[in-house]
C-alpha cells in the first residue's frame, strides 16, 4: 500500500482517503490529488464540512484539464453499501451528477484557466456549501491528510479496506443530502460566472489564504450584483496589461546603458573624460563635474504607496458603484504592474481598514464584494484619514497618494482636506453629478479632479471609452499618480489645474 503503515492507524488519515472509494473522478498525477488537501482545509475553515471524496471529486473538475483526469469509479463499493437502504442507489446517482458537472462550461474552461487553491476551494464550498448545511450526523473522525502525495495513489482494494475500518454514517448521510439535493447543485454549476473567475485571474487573490479573505472570495462568487463590476472591469482591462515597470538610472554594473551622470564607478569612466591633462582631470574629479555611463537599473524601493479610496455610502449604489469599483480596480492594475504599491480602502460614515495588495495580488474579491451599511460622515471619514496619513508617514517615510472615487456631493469641510493634502496628494473622481462642476469648496486643493455625467454611466461604450482614457492618463509618477479620469474632458469637464 503507498501510504505508510503508521499513517493508515490515524482515524484523521483513514477517514477521509477511505471516503474516496465514492470518487469518480481520478488525477493522473498525485501531485493534483494533493491540492484536494488544502480545499479541504479551506472548506472547514469556512465551516462547509464535506466527506474528503466530495471535495476531492468536484475541485478536480474545476481545477484541472480533462487530459489530466479519469473520470469513472475507483472501486466496487456495491457490497460495502448493500445493507444501507438506498446507498446503491445514491453511489450511482453521485457518479451521474459527477458526469454532468464535467460536462458543464465551467468545467470545460478548466483547460483554459489556472485557477489558484483559493479559488477552488470558495468555488467548491459555493457549491456544496448547502448540501453540507442538510446533514445532521456528526463526523466521528478529524481531518489530518498526509502531505505525501505518493499517500493518495490508493487502488480499488486499498480503498474499500479504508472504507471499511471506519463507520461511514456520516458519508452515507452526506451522498443522500448531495442526491437529494442534484437540482440545485447542478443549477448553482451552470450559475457559475466565468467572468468573475477570469477577472479573479487577472488580477490576483491577495490575501484570499487567510480566513477573511476566502470569506471574501466565496461572497464574490455568490453575489449577483458583482457581475456588472466585473464585466465593465474586463472590458476596460486590456488597455493596462501591457503596462511595465519603467527602469530608474543606477551606477551598478548591471543591465544596458541609461545615459550619463556625475557619479559612478572607474569601469563606466567616459574614456573622453581621460583626453583632460592631469590637473584639470583632477579639478574636474572634485567638483563632481566628470562624466560617467549610468546604467539601466529595477527601483530599488517604492517610493510611493497609492490609497484607492472608495466611497460605499448609499449615494453610491449600481452604476455608480459599478464604475468606481471597475475603475479603481483597473488603476491597482496599472499602477501595481508599474511596480507601485497600492491599497484599498471603503468608507461610508467610517472609514474602514486598510487592504493592501499583496505583489502583484490585488485583493479582487474584496473589492468586489465589500458592503457599506454605516450611513454617511464625510467630517468623520476625512479626519481619521489624515490621522492616519500623518501615522504612516512617519513610521516608513513614503509618500503617500489618494485617489478618491466618489460622487458629486461629498460635501467635506475644507480645513480637513487642507489636513489631508498637507501629508498626501490628491486626486478626485466624481461620479453622477447632477451637471457641471461640483459645487464643493475644496476642489482647488486637489492635484487634480474629474466628473463622469450620468449621460455617460447610462451608455456602455461611452462609459468604457471614458474609463480608457482615464487609463490612460494614470501614471505611477504623476502628481496625479492613479487619479481617475481623463474622461471628465469627455464629459466637458476639465481636470483642476
Amino acid at each position: 500500500m503507498p501510504a505508510a503503515a503508521s499513517l493508515l492507524s490515524d482515524p484523521g488519515v483513514v477517514g477521509p482517503l477511505g471516503s474516496l472509494a465514492l470518487s469518480h473522478v481520478r488525477p493522473l498525477s498525485s501531485a493534483l490529488a494533493l491540492r484536494a488537501a488544502v480545499w479541504q482545509r479551506d472548506l472547514e475553515r469556512l465551516g462547509v464540512v464535506l466527506p474528503f471524496a466530495f471535495v476531492h471529486d468536484f475541485g478536480l473538475l474545476f481545477a484541472a484539464p480533462r487530459e489530466q483526469l479519469k473520470i469513472g469509479p475507483r472501486c466496487e463499493l456495491g457490497p460495502l453499501v448493500a445493507k444501507t437502504a438506498g446507498a446503491a442507489e445514491a453511489v450511482t446517482a453521485y457518479r451521474e451528477i459527477i458526469d454532468e458537472v464535467a460536462q458543464s462550461e465551467a468545467s470545460q474552461r478548466a483547460r483554459d484557466a489556472k485557477r489558484s487553491d483559493a479559488l477552488v476551494g470558495a468555488l467548491v464550498a459555493r457549491l456544496l456549501g448547502a448540501v453540507a448545511r442538510r446533514v445532521r450526523t456528526r463526523r466521528p473522525y478529524a481531518t489530518a491528510l498526509p502531505a505525501d502525495a505518493g499517500a493518495f495513489e490508493l487502488g480499488g482494494p486499498d480503498l474499500v479496506g479504508l472504507w471499511a475500518r471506519l463507520d461511514r454514517g456520516f458519508e452515507l448521510e452526506s451522498l443522500a443530502a448531495l442526491v437529494r439535493g442534484r437540482l440545485l447543485v447542478l443549477t448553482l454549476v451552470d450559475a457559475v460566472d466565468l467572468d468573475t473567475l477570469q477577472l479573479l485571474g487577472l488580477l490576483g487573490l491577495g490575501g484570499a489564504g487567510a480566513a477573511g479573505g476566502q470569506v471574501d472570495l466565496l461572497a464574490a462568487l455568490g453575489n449577483p450584483s458583482t457581475h456588472d463590476i466585473v464585466s465593465f472591469s474586463l472590458e476596460i482591462l486590456p488597455s493596462v496589461l501591457e503596462t511595465k515597470s519603467r527602469p530608474a538610472a543606477s551606477t551598478f554594473a548591471a543591465h544596458g546603458y541609461a545615459g550619463l551622470g556625475r557619479r559612478g564607478t572607474v569601469d563606466s569612466l567616459v574614456l573622453t573624460e581621460l583626453a583632460w591633462d592631469e590637473d584639470e582631470l583632477v579639478r574636474r574629479l572634485l567638483d563632481d563635474e566628470v562624466l560617467y555611463y549610468s546604467r539601466d537599473q529595477s527601483r530599488d524601493e517604492v517610493r510611493r504607496v497609492h490609497h484607492l479610496l472608495i466611497d460605499a455610502s448609499a449615494s453610491m449604489r449600481g452604476e455608480r458603484a459599478t464604475f468606481a469599483r471597475g475603475l479603481a480596480l483597473a488603476t491597482a492594475k496599472k499602477l501595481v504592474l508599474a511596480g507601485e504599491e497600492v491599497a484599498f480602502r471603503f468608507f461610508d460614515a467610517r472609514l474602514y481598514e486598510l487592504v493592501r495588495g499583496q505583489g502583484r495580488e490585488l485583493p479582487t474579491a474584496y473589492v468586489l464584494s465589500f458592503k457599506g451599511e454605516r450611513g454617511r460622515n464625510p467630517t468623520r471619514v476625512f479626519a481619521a484619514l489624515a490621522q492616519e496619513l500623518a501615522l504612516s508617514r512617519r513610521r516608513d517615510g513614503r509618500e503617500p497618494v489618494v485617489h478618491l472615487f466618489t460622487h458629486a456631493a461629498q460635501d467635506v469641510p475644507r480645513p480637513l482636506v487642507a489636513a489631508v493634502r498637507a501629508e498626501a496628494r490628491i486626486s478626485a473622481v466624481f461620479i453622477a453629478p447632477g451637471g457641471g462642476e461640483p459645487d464643493l469648496d475644496y476642489l482647488d486643493l486637489l492635484d487634480a479632479h474629474w466628473v463622469v455625467s450620468h449621460q455617460t454611466l447610462g451608455e456602455s461604450a461611452a462609459r468604457a471609452e471614458t474609463a480608457r482614457a482615464i487609463l490612460g492618463k494614470v501614471q505611477a509618477d504623476a502628481p496625479a499618480g492613479a487619479a481617475a479620469a481623463a474622461g471628465a474632458a469627455a464629459e466637458g469637464g476639465a481636470p483642476a489645474p
